[in-house]
């Protein structure tokens, strides 16, 4: 099982490539990645999971296209993804 401190080890090891860190709480992090990358890595640890957020993407606003674009995914989550 992975422990607290072999994930802030490792995330201080992301420090050398560019990408920074803080822990806003006991067990959470925001990592920027730094570089042309503009966005944030949201770190979760509740042994024994690690969970790691990011936004891919806005949804969409149009009147339908929410419907449409979320059935999509449905449908991509019952046979390809």
């Amino acid at each position: 099982m992975v422990t607290k401190e072999e994930i802030e080890r490792f995330l201080d090891r992301l420090n050398v490539d560019g990408a920074s860190h803080s822990e806003v709480e006991p067990g959470l992090w925001v990592v920027k990645p730094g570089g042309a990358q503009d966005f944030d890595v949201v770190v979760h640890y509740s042994p024994p999971v690690v969970l790691l957020r990011v936004k891919v993407m806005t949804l969409p606003q149009q009147n339908g296209a929410l419907a449409t674009f979320s059935r999509r995914l449905l449908e991509l989550n019952a046979s390809d993804l």
